[in-house]
């Protein structure tokens, strides 16, 4: 099944009720399996707010999370690099079928795809990154600036200045004004472009707790304008409690345009954060204020943790369900 997200976004109930649907028709049918393909952060499988008539499916028990189409297939900056020579190789070579020449031996290409389609290895680098190491983005920006050199890769190559144009392309047509201004999600976005402003960098932690709590922030990440950095390339100190994201290239580019900072440094900007290994000594400097769901969660007074405002145990003794102290 896919776009599950589509169905009905004005009105999540709808989403948990054809969830209820699905598990009567498939899940107790040893004869079917069952794949959903959706957007995180605009999926409800299950409506927790009904107490005593709870519907639809629960993640972890009716189904389980599988994979993350955009992250799960790279773990370092090296293997994305040849992921991305093989994904133009495929993408060109149907086309061009005398461009099998490059392929070296099964999914090994030549690095001679580099030096024909690019400067050199610093400019290959930086349309990587500028891609965020997902295919969809990738190929977006690969077209993009074909056609700005409208393909005559004889006279041109993709450079630098060339990816930093069409990143920022991108940003100002399809993602600058994807948020209505009403939303929270919009001033948590404008809380991360204060936090990019003040410290120039591209990439900031947050605790699981407030990722898990907020909304406006997942929805960020399914405008593409954050992007999750997988928790395979992070430093053990940082994954324990931490994720982090990154900053859409094109609205970094934005930025630095718009103070007339120079843009040549961002060439240098990769595709994973590069960690000092002190972090988490001042992790507050690397940390921007995450706005919670307050309507649906509460921080306990007792011991300071994230919790259901709506649990039977909290709405009928004031209780916190993970101590059992008072709750608010």
């Amino acid at each position: 099944m896919n776009g599950w997200s589509w169905i009905k976004k004005s009105d999540s109930s709808i989403q948990s009720e054809f969830a209820q649907l699905v598990k009567a028709c498939f899940l107790n049918e040893s004869a079917f399996s069952v794949k959903i393909a959706s957007i995180w952060g605009k999926t409800f499988f299950y409506d927790r707010n009904i107490e005593t008539q709870a519907r639809g499916m629960q993640v972890g028990h009716d189904i389980i999370h599988s994979v993350d189409l955009d992250s799960s297939f790279f773990s370092s900056e090296r293997e994305i690099q040849a992921f991305v020579k093989l994904l133009l190789y495929k993408r060109l070579v149907r086309k061009v079928p005398a461009l099998m020449a490059w392929e070296i031996e099964d999914d090994q290409i030549d690095d001679v795809i580099i030096t024909e389609l690019f400067d050199g290895t610093k400019e290959f680098n930086a349309f990587v990154a500028a891609g965020h190491g997902i295919p969809r983005d990738l190929m977006r920006l690969f077209e993009k600036s074909c056609q700005k050199i409208r393909a005559n890769f004889i006279d041109y190559s993709i450079n630098s200045h060339l990816v930093i144009d069409v990143a920022q392309n991108i940003y100002a047509a399809h993602k600058r004004d994807v948020i209505a201004p009403n939303l929270i999600s919009k001033q948590q976005w404008s809380l991360i472009n204060r936090y990019m402003e003040e410290t120039q960098r591209r990439y900031f932690i947050a605790d699981h707790d407030s990722i898990f709590t907020s909304s406006s922030l997942r929805a960020l990440v399914d405008h593409e304008l954050i992007y999750e950095v997988p928790s395979t390339v992070l430093p053990r100190e940082i994954l324990r409690n931490h994720k982090v994201y990154m900053i859409d290239f094109g609205t970094f580019v934005d930025w630095k345009k718009a103070i007339h900072a120079p843009v040549d440094e961002i060439v240098e900007e990769t595709l994973i954060p590069v960690f000092t290994g002190s972090e988490m000594e001042n992790v507050s400097d690397f940390q921007t204020k995450i706005i919670v769901d307050q309507e649906i969660w509460m921080s306990c007074i007792s011991c300071c943790k994230t919790i259901e405002r709506e649990s039977p145990v909290v709405t009928r003794h004031n209780i916190c369900p993970l101590y059992g102290d008072e709750a608010a």
